[in-house]
């Protein structure tokens, strides 16, 4: 399967509902001229349809995919309010950074869009177990999560100031300075 067949099926899994062929035309093959654009979506449709089946409907305006797709950023949304630390295990803070398509401006603006956004409730999430832990006083966790939160976010003042909480509660001081700079 081809990296814009993928994507089609990415975009098409993570945005229910019905989507006109032709802003799926403008969102992956917008560098053609219409016709090979709209034969480009059509040739991607028929590769789908032998991967999935009946699950993709499509008529002459619209294309969706009639039921959800199994997918490690569904899964995450679905975890988010459920069981936050499962989420966590699953990291969607790099959203398709390994599927590189090329000549799809509108495509790599809607996978920046969606990284940022999982990005930001990714790191909500990290902060919230984050603190939940402390509270409980459970500094294994605290640590492993701040730690993790300060990899994915250097820049956060949370992150660090947690960390040095953890060295602080220990009683060891110099380490929990140097954490909190």
């Amino acid at each position: 399967m081809g990296t814009k067949t993928l994507a089609l099926l990415g975009y098409l899994a993570l945005e229910a509902g019905d989507h006109q062929r032709e802003r799926l035309t403008t969102l992956l093959w917008s560098e053609y001229p219409e016709e090979r654009a709209k034969a480009s979506l059509r040739q991607a449709l028929t590769r789908l349809r032998g991967v999935v089946g009946d699950a993709l409907h499509a008529d002459r305006t619209t294309v969706r995919l009639a039921s959800p797709l199994a997918s490690d950023v569904g899964e995450f949304l679905r975890l988010e309010a459920e069981d936050p630390a499962a989420a966590l295990k699953i990291d969607v803070t790099q959203f398709l950074s390994a599927l590189p398509v090329r000549n799809a401006p509108l495509f790599e603006e809607w996978v920046d869009d969606r990284r940022r956004d999982l990005a930001r409730r990714y790191l909500r999430l990290l902060a919230s177990c984050t603190r939940d832990a402390m509270a409980r006083r459970d500094w294994r966790v605290a640590t492993a999560l701040a730690a993790q939160w300060a990899g994915h976010d250097p820049e956060s003042d949370d992150a660090r100031w947690c960390v040095a909480q953890y060295y602080e509660e220990l009683g060891r001081r110099q380490p929990a300075q140097a954490a909190a700079c």
